[in-house]
């Protein structure tokens, strides 16, 4: 078991283990997301954007006051900025440190509450999803809406949940404010407002440089 020093504070983090990926239900493609691999660089320079690795930093900084006031974060961005990477590196921080955390992308966890996927013996996801200290909501877009209204329903229920219980969210999305007032309900905005930091993530695409990478195997000489 590891131990770091923050400021006067002693914080005991344990190794991850594949159990534990698994548990947290990262996506496999993820579970090598780390703090320095996260980008540093801000497009443009605005001051009111932050790079993906200074929004990560100033989270973890604070991660353990963050997650015992029930505070998380809504990253918003184009795609591929690296959101989920940094949404990852916290759940993998927060894991370390014995927090329960679950990372769910929002259309999967729609279909694992209509088909009742079961987490483990005891638990649904659903469940399982109102309850952890840690939940990120991957992805979230317009398919939000539906024709019944539940996915919406669905969001807004667990949410103004989790803000009465005072257990942290992150929410990834690549709609900006103007697009979610238009998607999603009222009370679901309020409490956003209430429980989570909102931040823009600029930066290059990292999809650029996995292209790049894939090309480069292929035109490697065996």
């Amino acid at each position: 078991m590891g131990i770091t020093l923050v400021g006067e504070k002693t914080i005991f983090r344990k190794p991850l283990t594949e159990t534990d990926m698994g548990r947290m239900r990262i996506p496999k493609r993820y579970w090598s997301c780390a703090f320095d691999e996260i980008s540093d660089d801000v497009s443009g320079g605005v001051a009111d954007e932050v790079s993906p690795k200074g929004l990560a930093r100033r989270y973890l900084v604070k991660l353990d006051e963050m997650l015992d006031r029930g505070i998380g974060i809504l990253l918003w961005g184009a795609n591929g900025r690296g959101k989920t990477g940094v949404s990852v590196v916290v759940c993998k921080e927060a894991r370390r440190r014995g927090y329960t955390v679950l990372f769910a992308e929002c259309a999967d966890l729609k279909r694992c509450v209509i088909d009742r996927v079961p987490f483990d013996d005891d638990q649904s996801v659903l469940e399982r999803a109102r309850s952890v200290d840690l939940l990120v909501l991957d992805d979230l877009g317009k398919g939000v809406q539906d024709r019944t209204g539940f996915g919406a329903r669905l969001l807004d229920e667990l949410i103004r949940h989790r803000n009465a219980s005072q257990l942290s969210t992150i929410i990834t999305t690549n709609m900006g404010f103007e697009q979610m007032d238009e998607e999603l309900k009222k009370s679901t905005i309020h409490s956003l407002k209430e429980c989570m930091v909102p931040a823009k993530i600029m930066g290059p695409d990292r999809r650029d440089e996995a292209k790049q990478c894939l090309l480069g195997l292929l035109s490697a000489e065996g």
